[in-house]
């Protein structure tokens, strides 16, 4: 097998992308697996080790996302790598420049200078981030079209690639889930009448804060919150006394989460989204935003249920009928097989030879 290294943005969250690039790194045998910053408990968690990071100093868990946007990873960019390369990324691990082969699994271009840019202006940091944003995206262009091949997620993230950098992605190839979620041997476990969130604390983007004012409404339900960001002590500490935060836990405690689960929120607009398909997975009905990768994941009525404005009422309303609706568990984790480690590592192979053919 041709040899490959892969390029990640940071490893300081246990979340989607940081799954997903695991998986990268396995399909494609890496020889080198590198960041721009990251937490060694979490590389080591995703069983990735001596994970190399290439951004400089001063990046920590709370700065890493607005500092690398003041500073656009200098130092990833400063020599080439020897080899191919194959870059995971959702914000600067694609300015790689590779002496081999150069291909792009995309998450999603750059949100805070392209398709979330609305999102996040509101905020004084926001507000300098759309100062720089022109230069941030020509450089972002640039760097997409030096890359041999672009992978999307999905549809959404194919046609912002298509959209933002003019370039024709060679395939869709959706993220897999990790086996720990499946709910197919696992020990058998009575479904309980809490509600699960799960993900990165940072707003506005993932939206819990529209979720915690939606639970004020509904004081005799009770919301589990997984996860951890640097906006976790202001939402929880402006919490009704229904909601529990848990901060951050591993695969085997979110897995079981999603397996006792009433039913998973998703009230994000996300790219792809791998806590739908992982809490599907586990059979756990989801009620989503219907808007971004979660239209293409998501059935209503069968899988989860939908709300179509991000406000407490709409998203009351979705969850009232989840929790009053009759699932059909396994049906819902049979239905999630199609997100498999094995056909997911099958598609990336036969992608990356075709760019080095």
């Amino acid at each position: 097998m041709t040899s490959w290294s892969i390029s990640h943005d940071f490893f300081f969250q246990l979340g989607g992308a940081e799954r997903v690039t695991s998986h990268l790194a396995s399909a494609v045998g890496a020889e080198d697996v590198f960041a721009i910053a990251g937490d060694p408990a979490v590389e080591s968690a995703l069983g990735l080790h001596a994970v190399r990071h290439v951004g400089g100093v001063g990046y920590t868990e709370r700065n890493y996302r607005f500092r690398s946007l003041a500073r656009p990873v200098q130092d990833l960019v400063r020599r080439p790598v020897a080899g191919n390369v194959l870059s995971s990324t959702y914000a600067f691990a694609h300015h790689v420049r590779a002496e081999g082969a150069h291909l792009v699994y995309c998450h999603s271009p750059l949100r805070q200078v392209w398709s979330g840019q609305d999102l996040y202006g509101s905020s004084a940091s926001g507000r300098a981030l759309v100062a720089i944003a022109p230069v941030l995206r020509a450089l972002d262009r640039a760097a997409a079209r030096r890359a041999d091949g672009y992978v999307a997620t999905n549809r959404v993230v194919a046609d912002r690639i298509r959209r933002f950098y003019g370039v024709e992605p060679l395939a869709i190839v959706p993220p897999p889930v990790d086996a720990a979620f499946t709910r197919a041997g696992r020990p058998t476990v009575e479904r309980g009448a809490e509600i699960v969130w799960a993900g990165r604390v940072v707003e506005p983007y993932k939206q819990l804060g529209l979720l915690i004012e939606t639970m004020r409404d509904l004081p005799d339900v009770s919301l589990v919150v997984a996860g951890d960001g640097r906006d976790r002590a202001r939402l929880q500490a402006g919490s009704p006394a229904n909601v529990r935060f848990l901060g951050a836990v591993g695969t085997e405690v979110l897995a079981d989460l999603y397996a006792r689960a009433a039913l998973v929120v998703f009230p994000s607009e996300d790219d792809f989204g791998m806590v739908p398909i992982e809490a599907m997975t586990a059979g756990a009905p989801i009620v989503a935003f219907r808007a971004g990768g979660a239209v293409e994941t998501v059935t209503d009525g069968s899988s989860g249920v939908f709300f179509d404005e991000p406000s407490p009422t709409s998203l009351r309303r979705a969850i009232v009928r989840a929790l009053h609706t009759d699932w059909d568990h396994a049906a819902i984790s049979a239905d999630a097989a199609r997100w498999s480690a094995e056909a997911f590592a099958a598609r990336i192979r036969s992608v990356a030879a075709a760019v080095v053919s």
